[in-house]
């Protein structure tokens, strides 16, 4: 892997959850790179980076600089409308990526005057570093943003670079709302538990490490989900029981085809709004 150089010049504008998220990551994998963070509200990024070495925190977008060699975008979409002059300026200067939830690349080149820039949604667990983490390019992004890219989201989990900006659309459903989905299942499991008599932190701990321990199987072990299943079930026994029950009448399969189906709808009605 090709390795950022440490006079490498990264600016976040916005140190919210996920810049700070970012921000944090890439600290740890590359602690001698000097970063800026742009957020009017001061004293709250303070605190989300706290501890950090290294990380300039300003008001305002700097006005001594040519550009950066990657600008980050993590702000909600509403903030851009705000953006001041000099804001604007290293927009149109600098190649930019932005994880703005709900901003299309299209319109993201509008907003920045450039087809130098990469759109990348990350999801939830990237805050814990187990993120799953799509990105798409505009047609002159630099070779060398795509490695900052690559660098800045490798310590909050995995990255994959996708050719059509459509596919990230398609796939969110199964990557960027799926946390939710499954959240609503722990909470299902966690009040059946509940109901049983059993205290809530036991319960925790069986509801998070089943799912933790099912799904490093599922990611290391070279089996299918439905050889895994399989793998699972005796003929006859508890879980087969349970299983027949999910499955009764096709009901599981038309759940998971009625949600993802309806958060892709949302998300191309977001894309064209």
């Amino acid at each position: 892997m090709v390795v950022m150089k440490e006079s490498t010049r990264l600016l976040f504008f916005g140190g919210g959850n996920m810049g700070s998220a970012l921000i944090r990551g890439v600290r740890q994998a590359l602690p001698n790179l000097k970063l800026i963070l742009v957020d009017p509200d001061v004293g709250r990024v303070e605190d989300a980076v706290r501890g950090l070495q290294g990380v300039s925190i300003l008001p305002d977008a700097p006005s001594s600089s040519s550009g950066y060699d990657l600008l980050v975008l993590a702000v909600k979409p509403q903030n851009v409308a705000t953006f001041s002059d000099g804001h604007r300026r290293l927009l149109a200067e600098s190649p930019v990526l932005s994880v703005m939830a709900g901003m299309p690349l299209g319109r993201l080149m509008e907003v920045c005057g450039s087809a130098r820039v990469a759109r990348v949604m990350p999801n939830l667990p990237a805050f814990v570093g187990q993120g799953t983490s799509l990105g798409v390019t505009g047609q002159t992004f630099p070779i060398s943003a795509k490695t900052a890219v690559e660098q800045v989201f490798a310590p909050v989990g995995k990255f994959e670079w996708v050719v059509d900006a459509a596919l990230i659309d398609k796939a969110m459903p199964f990557y960027a709302c799926a946390p939710r989905y499954i959240f609503a299942f722990a909470e299902q499991r966690r009040k059946r538990l509940a109901r049983l008599d059993f205290d809530t932190e036991f319960a925790q701990l069986l509801v998070a490490q089943t799912m933790l321990g099912s799904a490093a199987m599922l990611a290391a072990d070279p089996r299918s989900p439905s050889e895994l299943k399989r793998a699972v079930i005796s003929p006859g026994g508890t879980t087969e029981a349970g299983v027949i029950e999910m499955e009764r009448e096709g009901a599981l399969p038309k759940i998971v085809r009625a949600a993802t189906s309806a958060a892709y709808r949302r998300s191309v009605e977001l894309r064209k709004s």
